[in-house]
């Protein structure tokens, strides 16, 4: 074995700390150590290595079983963490042999192996396992995740270890040590950074995603910036997946937030509180909606047990696994203690928007918007007008402006003047702001709604998906003793949305499809019969690794006795060039002791007194040492080629010695 004495009972004394396996660790370094004072050693060959080999594979297969049976979330890292016990056997194998590895086919049970016979006289290629079972140990002992710095230090002293017997003789000492340990320091610092850095993303990556890197408000706290909707019309990603329950239409509208107060570019609920919602008889009961009642089910993936829901006009009761819902006084719903994925079923009327009756805020104007939002209005003729007809005056009115996400110039200081005055270009988030703050002008309370159309269906998923850039923002106006719907965004807008799908779209829906059925399976017990299925199905396989190892094949003594070979000769020793070494010998230009061939032709090229060409000689050593110490050998060509350069260098030797 290569790796330097005490690697690999260090390796495993590490696997073991960490592993809690200390005793086992312990038994197995003693094993994989004591070879180097024994005398002996096993003269194994390729079938012998073969049949540890699919030992191992089968303890594998057994391993794997076990943890499937069992299902637990860290099934993987339970496997991996016994992975040095299930490889000891080979690396024991290859530790008390006479050869200086494995058989590199023995690894590949998939290759149908041949017979003995069959492979006579072919060279075996060899691999040591020394150094990938340290580094085996070293992974499995990370499979623990036992926190702290003891797994980083021990791991930098094994791989320190291994560096060190391979460490370029020209390093001394005190130049490689100092330049190892500098080495893993920057090692330690990028890991911390690095983890550092994976913390900082779990907690913030979901609200750049949905919020944008920009301020883009809160929705569980009552509050979303003027821009965070059309961020998120520039992905394509499947939020929701919608499944109505009954024949009809889907519901044109889910519902996220519904806010009131609009200041400094963000729109707010006037009142942040957040009452429980009674659960009863394994529903969320809002009340209402008992009338026409609907249904659909949901799929959504909160953030860390959290999300604003949305959900359609006139939803009555949910269906949820969760710890707790909440429901803002404007109808915004938000869960705690939520799966990923969560799936609800809501009972819907579809005709209701949230909210309660209309407070003093609701027609609040913005002090620095109010003298323009006025003169607006007075200009449409808003004031005095029914609600009903200020909607459809205010609809006409913004028909006439252009639906877009790519606002040309800077950011301005005030986007609804900018936007009513100037640009009369934007995206929904501006047209429902500037709708609600032109009603409330002419004394119409009116908020602001965000969340989700529902139009995009699959019939290969039988759903409908919701997408990012199928957010979307509109009004809700007081009329006639209800909040109505007001959606001033041009209708073109949709079919605009549309075009932007990237070619690769599809491929993810399927692959988002994909996960979720994985892990909707799994949420619903599927695991354990699967578990239990595959448990059956290594079943084969394992008899058929048992019968390798039971069905070595019995070789007939006399007939071994009576074989003029009983044993395959070395690689290279039938080389020609041996039979030129005896002639050049006789002649007394024979090759010392000590000397390399190299060094013994430069010897005959610098000889005065010879007096026969070397070009022959110089061809056949060349071959001679591939023939010898090249594991890959020499091709049927080339072995002829050695035969005749040989051959033509005792012709030489012989006609001019």
């Amino acid at each position: 074995m290569k790796a330097p004495p005490g690697l690999l009972a260090a390796a495993l004394l590490f696997w073991g700390w960490q592993t809690g396996q200390t005793a086992l660790a312990l038994a197995m370094a003693a094993l994989v150590e004591s070879h180097r004072f024994a005398r002996g050693r096993w003269d194994l060959a390729r079938d012998d290595f073969s049949r540890v080999s699919d030992f191992c594979t089968f303890f594998f297969l057994v391993l794997v079983a076990i943890f499937a049976l069992r299902e637990t979330s860290t099934a993987i890292l339970g496997i991996v963490r016994w992975l040095p016990l299930n490889y000891l056997p080979i690396l024991a194998a290859q530790a008390y042999s006479a050869q200086a590895g494995v058989d590199r086919e023995v690894f590949f049970l998939v290759v149908l192996r041949r017979s003995g016979a069959a492979r006579e006289g072919e060279p075996r290629r060899l691999i040591d396992l020394s150094y990938p079972y340290a580094a085996l140990c070293v992974l499995a002992a990370a499979a623990s995740n036992q926190r702290g710095p003891g797994y980083y230090a021990g791991a930098c002293l094994i791989a320190g270890g291994a560096l060190w017997s391979v460490r370029p003789r020209a390093w001394s000492a005190w130049a490689w040590v100092p330049a190892f340990a500098a080495a893993a320091c920057l090692g330690g610092a990028g890991h911390v950074a690095l983890y550092g850095l994976q913390l900082e993303l779990e907690r913030n990556l979901p609200d750049w995603v949905t919020n944008g890197l920009s301020g883009g408000g809160d929705a569980l706290r009552g509050r979303t910036s003027l821009g965070h909707v059309g961020r998120l019309k520039f992905s394509g990603a499947v939020l929701m997946r919608v499944k109505l329950l009954d024949a009809g239409m889907p519901p044109p509208y889910l519902y996220g937030g519904v806010y009131n107060l609009y200041n400094a570019k963000q729109w707010f609920g006037r009142s942040t509180a957040f009452t429980e919602i009674p659960y009863d008889g394994g529903l969320w009961r809002l009340g209402g909606g008992a009338a026409a009642a609907r249904r659909l089910s949901a799929v959504t993936w909160p953030r860390e047990g959290k999300a604003l829901l949305a959900l359609p006009a006139g939803t009555s009761a949910i269906r949820l696994n969760a710890e707790s819902l909440q429901r803002s006084r404007y109808g915004s719903v938000r869960g705690r203690g939520l799966e990923s994925p969560a799936m609800l079923e809501s009972t819907y009327d579809g005709r209701t928007p949230p909210g309660a009756a209309p407070e003093p805020a609701d027609v609040e104007l913005p002090r620095h918007l109010a003298d323009l939002l006025r003169a607006e209005s007075g200009r449409l003729g808003l004031a005095g007008l029914a609600p009903s007809k200020a909607m459809e005056r205010l609809e006409s009115y913004f028909g006439g402006f252009r639906y877009t996400l790519n606002r040309s110039g800077a950011e301005p200081a005030e986007p609804i003047s900018d936007f009513l005055l100037r640009a009369r270009a934007g995206h929904c988030e501006y047209f429902a702001t500037s709708a609600a703050l032109l009603l409330r002008a002419a004394g119409i309370p009116a908020r602001y709604a965000t969340g989700f159309i529902v139009r995009d269906y699959s019939s290969w998923e039988g759903a409908y998906l919701v997408r990012s850039r199928h957010a979307h923002a509109w009004t809700l106006a007081w009329d006639g003793g209800a909040w109505r719907v007001l959606d001033a965004t041009p209708a073109a807008w949709l079919e605009s949305e549309e075009e932007r799908p990237s070619w690769w779209e599809p491929l993810m829906d399927k692959l988002s499809y994909a996960r979720l059925a994985a892990l909707r399976w799994r949420s619903e017990g599927g695991g354990s019969g699967v578990g239990k299925a595959f448990a059956w199905l290594l079943l084969p396989a394992g008899l058929y690794l048992l019968k390798r190892l039971s069905g070595r094949r019995r070789r007939d003594a006399a007939a071994l006795a009576s074989s003029p070979a009983a044993e395959v000769p070395k690689l290279g020793t039938d080389s020609e060039l041996y039979e030129v070494l005896e002639a050049l010998e006789r002649g007394g230009w024979g090759r010392r002791e000590w000397e390399p061939l190299s060094v013994w032709l430069k010897r005959l090229e610098d000889s005065a007194e010879r007096r026969f060409p070397l070009e022959g000689l110089r061809e056949a050593v060349a071959l001679h040492e591939r023939y010898r110490y090249d594991p890959n050998g020499l091709t049927p060509k080339e072995r002829a080629k050695l035969c005749a350069a040989s051959r033509q260098a005792a012709l030489d030797a012989a006609g001019k010695a």
